[in-house]
């Protein structure tokens, strides 16, 4: 086979599961150094990558003599995964260490993502070597810095959970690790930073993880004509800006222009601001909602029931029953059971845990939804006027709920006070802003902490330079298919039947451990 027809059947091949890739491949302009990077051959045939710097002796990525039996041993720990756990590897090489981890970890729910330093190497070996099993295979993803850098935070976002936390396992290529220092140190930090977040996630579970897995399990019953999140990739036109609402001070000073921007900007409103915007005539496209313990009172405001309902698996039931939106649409959900109903029912759904707040979770879906303009208004992020929330009165003594605080700077340049956990948002917007560079991220607060990264502009100013054409958004929202209807309804409530039983079993195999327990420690 010719290097031609090996690389459009790897392109094929690569259309199918990573558009983004494809495209960023044929569709844009890359320069490459082809002269760094050839392809020879082992001693038993294989085809093995080989480095050439200039100036510099040649360096073997694989082994000159049996790359499959080299990739064997080092991968020998590490391609027996656990159900649900992820391997993230720092090399894609020949991809003979990616097929040990498909040849020996049988399992479905299993993943193992790329992370490729490298576009000369991915580009010789597409060129070059028929990679199109690994292209195929619904477990592996690959991450191409440089091509498609940005997508390394949403298989992150998708895989390493606080289920497998304990489970997945992070390599590097040795040879990697010499010739791409720098990336190598780039991709363990945004796996730090991931996990620094799961941990954050884990502390909110320990003080809420009952009433979540009790609202994950009661919200079931509004999984019937709902919608996934994951289905609204790619369904917005890219030159559709997005206006995420939060609740700050503010936000009292702009959210009037939002009457003007209907129609030529998605407006997607936090649960704290439904009642600053809705009570001024505005209606949003979306509002999103996350926590179980979100009060009802936010959302008592008339014609609520009819905007779209971006909601967690665990959001308050409480809310669901007093509101009953009318489209729901479900995009995070950390449950076995919600996952194999939602690709029984054609769809997916994901975990989706973006840093913190409401809002982060928001921009995180509109950059996995395609967006490229993500303005934010009433982000403030820091007690401006000495309040936390618009319509709030000021702070007593300077504190708020009995959080520590800290001092960063607003956007103005002056000092002011925000909680570690504001803070702690503030740094996600920032790593989010510059991980995805190809986005802009326009900060439009007109006041709040000064947030890295971004663009500050007024929000007069950031509608005149995005919101230019006008779009029917509510039929873009209600084109996506409703899930859980007709005849597939029962498939929920046979699910709800066997977690009752399930869980009937599991609290006598519980009681009968106890009493042995006890048993054990009498004798």
């Amino acid at each position: 086979m010719s290097h031609s027809e090996i690389f459009e059947k790897n392109l094929k091949e690569l259309k199918k599961r990573q558009g983004d890739l494809y495209l960023a491949i044929t569709e844009e302009k890359i320069e490459w150094n082809s002269d760094l990077v050839k392809i020879e051959y082992a001693k038993n045939g294989e085809p093995i990558v080989v480095f050439c710097p200039e100036n510099s002796r040649p360096i073997y990525i694989n082994s000159r003599y049996n790359p499959t039996h080299e990739s064997e041993i080092y991968m020998e720990d590490a391609v027996y995964l656990p159900e649900k756990a992820t391997l993230v590897m720092f090399g894609l090489a020949n991809g003979s260490y990616v097929r040990q981890f498909m040849e020996k970890c049988t399992h479905e729910n299993t993943h193992y993502i790329v992370y490729e330093p490298s576009v000369e190497i991915f580009l010789s070996v597409m060129q070059n070597i028929d990679i199109t099993d690994i292209l195929a295979d619904e477990r592996v993803w690959i991450v191409v810095e440089g091509l498609n850098k940005q997508r390394f935070d949403i298989f992150l976002q998708a895989y390493i959970l606080t289920v497998n936390i304990n489970t997945n396992i992070h390599l590097a290529l040795p040879k990697y690790q010499q010739l791409f220092e720098e990336s190598c140190m780039t991709m363990l930090g945004i796996l730090h930073e991931k996990y620094d977040d799961l941990q954050i996630e884990k502390n909110t579970i320990n003080a809420f993880g009952e009433r979540i897995c009790y609202t994950g399990i009661q919200n079931m019953c509004y999984l019937p004509g709902c919608r996934s999140g994951i289905d609204y990739i790619d369904m917005f036109p890219k030159d559709l800006p997005a206006i995420v609402v939060a609740a700050g001070p503010s936000l009292e000073k702009n959210v009037e222009l939002l009457k003007t921007v209907k129609g030529r900007a998605l407006i997607v409103v936090v649960d704290t601001a439904i009642k600053a915007v809705m009570n001024r005539g505005i209606v949003p496209d979306m509002v999103i909602t996350i926590d179980n313990h979100k009060a009802p009172e936010k959302f008592e405001v008339p014609g609520i029931e009819d905007v779209p309902f971006l909601a967690d698996m665990a959001m308050n039931t409480t809310v669901l029953e007093q509101v009953n939106p009318k489209n729901l649409i479900f995009y995070s959900a950390d449950s076995v059971a919600w996952d194999r109903l939602f690709k029984e029912a054609g769809s997916e759904i994901r975990t989706l845990y973006a840093g913190g707040s409401v809002a982060i979770d928001a921009m995180a879906n509109l950059i996995e939804w395609g967006f490229k303009t993500i303005i934010m208004i009433g982000q403030d992020l820091m007690f401006t006027d000495n309040r936390a929330h618009v319509g709030e009165e000021q702070l007593v003594d300077g504190t708020y709920k009995g959080k520590k605080m800290t001092t960063v700077k607003d956007i103005y340049g002056n000092d002011g006070l925000t909680s570690y956990d504001y803070f702690t948002f503030i740094r996600n917007i920032e790593r989010l802003a510059y991980r995805y560079s190809d986005i802009d991220f326009v900060d439009a607060t007109e006041g709040g902490a000064y947030k890295e990264n971004t663009k500050i502009m007024t929000l007069k100013e950031a509608i005149d330079t995005y919101c230019v054409h006008e779009y029917d958004i509510t039929r873009m929202i209600e084109k996506v298919p409703r899930l859980f209807v007709g005849s597939d309804k029962i498939k929920v409530y046979e699910t709800l039947v066997r977690m009752k039983e399930n869980l009937s079993k599991f609290e006598s195999i519980l009681k009968k451990g106890v009493r042995s327990s006890k048993d054990g420690s009498r004798l």
